[in-house]
């Protein structure tokens, strides 16, 4: 059934599916007709209404000028592009992004072919936890092709519940997999850790046969949007975003020799060292503008004062998203994952949605501050360097007032600001943290705020075209992958 929502605007009623209050609630006008996008009982051929375009379809006839009023309500797939054949169990939901067929000039193994184990546990839940022994890995543990590796959130079970309950030891060299958002997506290697491990329920464990795939050439695919259109494909919704073990199983990798797989794996680590390189030299310029702002004789004031109210997010469902940009009026969506913590917004894996008028203030420009206010993403910033974004759920555009926008966006890359958010954040199924609490962060106000503010656009003017190279970086990265490999 609907959401109550799509049910009033489309499908002409609402519902009630409680237990013994069950009902359903009609929209019609005076004179009985029913009120909906759907269809006009009175006019069949109402270009208002999704029927008629329907109607057209079965003539065969064009479907180009579709009318705005019922525009967002409407997505045109050939049904073979909206139904997985990737299995024989029925699969009850129909996904209406367009599923591409994927290629490459290697062969494709599904990911359960390519392992020698493929896994995730139960629940553990806190009363099954203990203060040392054996560790537990989960979710949180993993991001973006990262392992996060905190000494003051450790979690341990013990000897007996580990007996208990049948876990499974994790190596080194292991690929853990979140199953959960955000991003579902986030995949890392496990690195050699002091401890026996084991993982909870939705970080699953992906043991390689390395005689077919390399683990590094496997984080390297789950970067590219071969890999991760796929899991698009197969997400689903209950409470959040999810893959099952049997759609990520069902993921295809192209696998070419080990030998090109090692060349691919070197070129790729030249470009990451030369990434990491010049990293190293904006943390250094970002750091000299970290003691300039560290003066502890200036005044604190709230922050509130010197932020308009925030922006707010426009929550885009799966459906009215799309992997590839085809028709001018579609536009990027930036999501939290897009988000980086040095000022810079990630290019790669964009969404897009068609644009509509009401959709005009959740658009992103050039200059606009940007915050993330969920999950491991909480906290980073960036600065939007085009026009014409789209603003997604958990993502909060900033407009300062009565201060420099470069002193402003200093004081919010601190590692003070880091430290405050990382303080307040709350847990509610996923780490966040809201505008009110923001608002109370106290800043550093320095009197002769003019000298300091041309004093960050200097080391700007320095950090900016380090930027564009690792922007280039980026770039060159995909261009070897689309050399090797020939992947749609």
């Amino acid at each position: 059934m609907p959401d109550k929502k799509v049910g009033k605007e489309f499908l002409w009623y609402e519902f009630s599916d409680r237990k013994k209050h069950e009902w359903i609630k009609y929209y019609e006008d005076t004179n009985w007709n029913i009120i909906s996008a759907l269809y006009d009982n009175n006019n069949i051929l109402n270009e208002e209404k999704l029927n008629f375009y329907i109607y057209k379809n079965f003539l065969n006839e064009s479907l180009d000028n579709i009318s705005l009023k019922i525009a967002k309500y409407v997505e045109i797939r050939k049904l073979y592009e909206i139904i997985s054949f990737d299995n024989v169990n029925f699969d009850k939901s129909i996904n209406i992004s367009k599923k591409k067929i994927k290629k490459s000039k290697w062969e494709l193994f599904k990911l359960t072919k390519l392992t020698n184990f493929f896994d995730d546990w139960d629940w553990i839940e806190k009363k099954d936890q203990s203060k040392e022994w054996i560790r537990l890995i989960q979710t949180w543990n993993v991001w973006e092709w990262i392992f996060i590796d905190k000494e003051d959130t450790y979690k341990f079970i013990s000897e007996d519940t580990y007996n208990q309950l049948w876990c499974k030891i994790i190596q080194e060299w292991d690929i853990l997999i979140s199953r959960l958002p955000t991003p579902v997506w986030k995949s890392c290697i496990l690195p050699k850790l002091n401890y026996k491990t084991i993982t909870s329920v939705d970080c699953t464990i992906v043991r390689l046969k390395e005689d077919l795939i390399l683990p590094y050439y496997f984080i390297i695919i789950s970067k590219t949007n071969f890999y991760l259109e796929q899991i698009n494909w197969k997400v689903a919704w209950a409470i959040h975003k999810r893959i099952s073990r049997q759609n990520l199983w069902n993921i295809k990798i192209p696998i070419p020799p080990i030998t090109t797989q090692q060349e691919i794996i070197k070129k790729i680590e030249t470009v990451e060292n030369g990434i990491n390189e010049i990293n190293e030299k904006i943390i250094k310029e970002q750091l000299y503008i970290e003691n300039l702002i560290n003066n502890s004789d200036w005044n604190e004031e709230k922050l509130n004062k010197f932020i308009e109210p925030f922006i707010n997010w426009y929550a885009f469902k799966s459906e009215d998203l799309i992997n590839i940009k085809k028709w001018d009026e579609y536009l990027e969506v930036l999501k939290i994952w897009n988000i980086n913590n040095n000022w810079s917004i990630t290019k790669s894996n964009y969404q897009y949605t068609k644009y509509l008028p009401n959709l005009e203030k959740f658009l992103i420009n050039k200059d606009d501050i940007l915050i993330a206010m969920t999950w491991a993403t909480v906290w980073k910033v960036a600065v939007s360097s085009k026009n014409n974004l789209l603003l997604n759920q958990r993502v909060w555009k900033i407009k300062e007032k009565n201060i420099s926008k470069n002193y402003l966006i200093t004081v919010l890359l601190s590692k003070d600001f880091y430290n405050f958010c990382q303080t307040m954040a709350h847990w509610n199924a996923q780490w966040n943290i809201s505008w009110e609490q923001i608002w109370e962060y106290k800043i550093k106000v320095p009197l002769n705020i003019n000298y300091i503010s041309s004093e960050i656009d200097k080391i700007e003017k320095t950090i900016l075209p380090l930027r564009n190279k690792l922007n280039d970086l980026e770039i060159k990265k995909l261009e070897i992958i689309k050399l090797y490999l020939d992947i749609n």
